[in-house]
């Protein structure tokens, strides 16, 4: 298990900034993330 919670960090980071995700038109969650928050704050 202490090897589980070692590398969550990691996947974390991948998942989020650097897999592209079919459901977002093959975005990362990040990339979409940044992008909604700065057309909110542009607008």
């Amino acid at each position: 298990m202490a090897d589980v919670r070692a590398a969550m960090p990691d996947f974390r980071r991948w998942y989020n900034h650097e897999r592209r995700h079919s459901a977002l038109g093959y975005a990362t969650p990040w990339s979409t993330l940044t992008s909604s928050a700065n057309a909110r704050n542009a607008a």
